[in-house]
């Protein structure tokens, strides 16, 4: 009996053929590179949606980076397609739509599974090189700026140790009153400078530092703060705590030392690029530790659904939990979770929520 060899078929789509596919469902891509196409998002959106449906050749999978947050193939994507538009086919008339060369129809072939799929985009993911040639700074520039305990005492009255910021090679402004925040990538280039800005009449807290008038910052998507140190306990334990921002960093370092994994994405947008460096660590398990943005029930409701959309994109890989003050009695608004210090922290880690 004949059968659908649907591997074969995704295996012999070229990217034109994926192109010339989506054209006659008038979709067109937004943009071609090396690796991946980036089309709209019809696989949930009628009409319009955002360039956020990526297709990467290596792979021939799809990866929706909105509401979806799903892997699937062409097939799978003209299914949706087909249902949004108020005419369903089957998965194996989706496949004959697609059919090139004869490939339509193999004997002995077998029927591949979305969890196939999903698999072998995960160690297709871990396997990648993941090295990204960011351009470097100088690691003299730190000379400029000083270590002054009394002006970073800021800090250690915040629950950052002196040599945590040693470790973090942390440093002070005394010209422009700044705690000067070095960035680097997983290999211990330094590849830019923040600062927070300590004065009163300073219009933001924290930017970039500008120095003989460049801007020192690079693309927050194509690292995380801190993994350079942090790398060697995130491989032991399979673990990578998320946080925003760098103190949050600094803080679980003064408490658990060594043992400390976590990362700061800063933001809450998380990059393929920073997948693939967790994933290239053996990253089993990952949580989400955001600031408290909510003072109510209805307003915890709206983060927990933004959140949500994240860990959507994020359990295609990993385990992934939440951690949210669900009674209100632990953080205060736009705190850390680590801000409380480490009993409300590992309080809050008993009480997280499992996607």
């Amino acid at each position: 009996m004949s059968s659908i060899d649907y591997k074969a078929i995704q295996d012999a789509l070229t990217p034109e053929d994926i192109k010339r596919i989506l054209s006659t469902y008038d979709v067109k891509p937004y943009i071609e590179a090396v690796n991946y196409i980036v089309f709209p998002t019809v696989c949930h959106n009628l009409t319009g949606g955002s360039p956020k449906l990526y297709y990467y050749k290596d792979s021939h999978l799809f990866k929706c980076y909105t509401e979806c947050g799903d892997v699937f193939n062409i097939f799978t994507l003209l299914v949706k397609i087909n249902k949004l538009r108020g005419t369903p086919i089957s998965y194996a008339e989706a496949a004959r739509q697609c059919g090139i060369h004869g490939l339509s129809f193999l004997e002995g072939g077998r029927i591949k599974s979305v969890e196939d799929d999903i698999n072998y985009l995960y160690n297709l993911l871990k396997t990648q090189d993941v090295s990204i040639h960011l351009p470097t700074l100088n690691d003299s520039i730190l000379d400029r700026y000083i270590f002054d305990e009394n002006a970073l005492k800021l800090w250690v009255d915040e629950g950052i140790s002196y040599n945590t910021m040693r470790k973090y090679n942390i440093r002070y402004d005394p010209i422009e009153n700044a705690i000067i925040i070095p960035n680097y990538d997983i290999n211990g280039n330094l590849i830019s400078l923040r600062g927070r800005f300590t004065s009163a009449d300073s219009d933001v807290k924290y930017r970039p530092i500008i120095y003989n008038g460049k801007v020192l910052s690079h693309p927050s998507s194509m690292s995380l703060y801190g993994i350079h140190i942090t790398k060697e306990a995130i491989k032991r334990q399979k673990l990578a705590i998320i946080f925003e921002a760098e103190k949050s960093v600094l803080m679980m370092d003064t408490i658990y030392g060594d043992n400390n994994t976590a990362v700061a994405t800063l933001g809450k947008n998380l990059s393929m690029q920073q997948i693939k460096m967790l994933l290239k660590l053996g990253v089993q398990e990952v949580m989400l530790a955001y600031d408290a943005d909510y003072t109510d029930y209805p307003t915890m409701e709206l983060k927990r659904q933004e959140y949500q959309k994240i860990a959507n994109v994020l359990k295609t890989y990993f385990n992934v939990s939440i951690l949210m003050d669900l009674d209100f009695n632990k953080l205060q608004y736009k705190d850390s979770p680590i801000d409380r210090g480490k009993e409300v922290f590992e309080e809050l880690l008993k009480t997280r929520i499992y996607i």
